[in-house]
């Protein structure tokens, strides 16, 4: 395994790993506001026998800098396209949930050279809801992460999984809590203003969209949404599954990326 402090467009730095071989076809995985890229654990050690597999902690996230102004959806593809000049790389397969999938559409909209294969999981291209997330950042500042993060959790999760699995509950937890409540904020301002709506049909990339069957009827609509507007997409569903369907049925979920990918 190899890790880097990425030094960002902005100077930010970024925590990142790579695994496999180099000179295998990359996949790059993203995870989801709130998480860091341990929750991609699963994925990254089934894939690594077939292809190199880079990480990195979002900005505001894991071990990552924590930014001094809000992001846009656009400095969280910059960020990205940073680790890959980093590692040397070129064009990727691109995996994101939720957060990192709407990362994973802004590059494939405008950076289209830097993606080969796009999977969008348990996402949406326009989440419209910005009282609520502002409710969460100031939540977070007043009072600090833990009680935002156990509020996301509760919904992301269902509660047959947090029942089968208290430890890896438990970790989601303190990975959120761990936050600062100035990362967060960074971040969730993606999700106040996101609309990516209009660039869904110049997404050439082959695309995969996954949804959770356990997810509530409005992201299974936005996954929807991606499936009508990315030209050629596909739907795949994974059973039981609610919004952090990779970390819930790992092997599922990976297999259902590695046959997209292959």
């Amino acid at each position: 395994m190899t890790t880097l402090t990425v030094n960002s467009f902005d100077g930010l730095a970024l925590h990142a790993v790579a695994a496999g071989d180099p000179a295998r076809p990359v996949v790059v995985l993203s995870h989801s506001i709130g998480c860091d890229l341990g929750s991609w654990d699963a994925q990254a050690d089934a894939l690594q026998a077939d292809y190199r597999v880079l990480r990195f902690d979002r900005r505001g996230h894991g071990r990552s800098g924590v930014p001094d102004a809000d992001a846009t959806v656009e400095t969280l593809g910059r960020d990205a396209l940073a680790v890959m000049d980093a590692f040397g790389v070129a064009r990727a397969h691109f995996v994101g949930l939720s957060q990192g999938a709407m990362e994973g559409m802004w590059l494939a909209a405008h950076q289209p050279a830097r993606i080969d294969r796009l999977v969008l999981a348990n996402t949406t291209a326009y989440l419209g809801v910005p009282e609520m997330i502002q409710g969460a950042i100031d939540a977070g500042y007043a009072h600090g992460m833990a009680g935002v993060g156990n509020g996301f959790l509760d919904r992301w999760l269902p509660q047959a999984f947090r029942d089968a699995e208290p430890a890896a509950t438990a970790a989601l937890r303190a990975t959120f809590a761990a936050m600062s409540p100035q990362g967060f904020a960074a971040c969730a301002a993606v999700l106040k203003h996101l609309d990516l709506r209009p660039v869904l049909a110049q997404i050439a990339a082959p695309t995969l969209v996954i949804v959770g069957g356990a997810e509530g009827p409005p992201l299974q609509a936005a996954a929807q949404v991606l499936v009508d507007g990315i030209p050629g997409a596909r739907l795949a569903v994974i059973d039981g599954a609610g919004h952090l369907s990779s970390v819930e049925r790992p092997a599922e979920f990976t297999a259902v990326v590695r046959a997209f990918l292959a």
